[in-house]
């Protein structure tokens, strides 16, 4: 019976701990929209309609009637400002969404290049069997694999990174098309016949073989990253030549 109530108390505890820690995320990226130039106006231009209402409902009450209704007047003026600093800052907002997603797709395709350019190397060979260093050739391979996997790898990590704005792993699933976390099984089984490689006994065409999967999910994914990249220049365009 201890020993549960034990168990429970823990699993309460790392319970209230994830729940601190989401809640501290969201209150830190509530932070990071409201220091938006924009936003900023608006709280400001909030809080003086404010003001300008309640003098305006004292004056009235004064019988200033004149007074009243020139504040009055005012706090409907600073209500539109209001509405256009949130039209404007949503539309900020966006663009800069935009803007790192853009930067973001760049970053995997540099992965992607990374792994392509020696991969394609590889592939060139062929059906031939593989001379030269044994050591060194095993090193290559190896090499090219961990590549593959950094691609994956990343796509994982940047979604801890706050400074993004939005949830890579998830943008991925969503607008790509790409699993990363439900295709890192076949990244693991790559990494494993790379780790059991004998590059004696095995041809190129094998190991072409160990790549196929990763290398059909890697290749779909920057088919995707091109057309996505080139819909987010578009529309990032559009909204940058708007006033609003």
């Amino acid at each position: 019976m201890r020993c549960n109530l034990k168990n429970k108390i823990l699993a309460m505890k790392y319970t209230l701990k994830f729940r601190l820690r989401d809640i501290c995320e969201c209150i830190k990226l509530a932070v990071q929209y409201l220091l938006f130039p924009h936003i900023l106006a608006g709280i400001i231009i909030l809080m003086l309609a404010i003001l300008s209402l309640r003098h305006s409902y004292s004056l009235m009450k004064n019988g200033q009637d004149y007074w009243s209704s020139v504040f009055a007047n005012i706090s409907a003026g600073l209500i539109t400002g209001i509405v256009i600093c949130l039209v404007g800052g949503i539309k900020q907002i966006t663009i800069m969404k935009t803007q790192l997603k853009i930067q973001w797709l760049d970053e995997i395709g540099k992965k992607l290049c990374e792994f392509f350019d020696p991969y394609y190397k590889l592939y060139e060979l062929g059906s031939q069997k593989l001379s030269g260093d044994s050591e060194e050739l095993f090193n290559m391979i190896y090499d090219i694999g961990c590549r593959a996997n950094w691609v994956n790898e990343a796509v994982i990590q940047s979604s801890f990174d706050k400074r993004l704005l939005f949830n890579p792993q998830k943008y991925c699933k969503k607008h790509l098309k790409y699993d990363a976390d439900a295709l890192a099984s076949d990244f693991e089984e790559l990494h494993e016949n790379l780790k059991m490689l004998d590059i004696d006994c095995t041809s190129s065409k094998q190991i072409l073989q160990y790549f196929g999967k990763v290398n059909d999910h890697l290749q779909h994914l920057a088919g995707e990253i091109w057309h996505e990249k080139q819909a987010l220049q578009v529309r990032l365009s559009r909204m940058q030549s708007t006033l609003i």
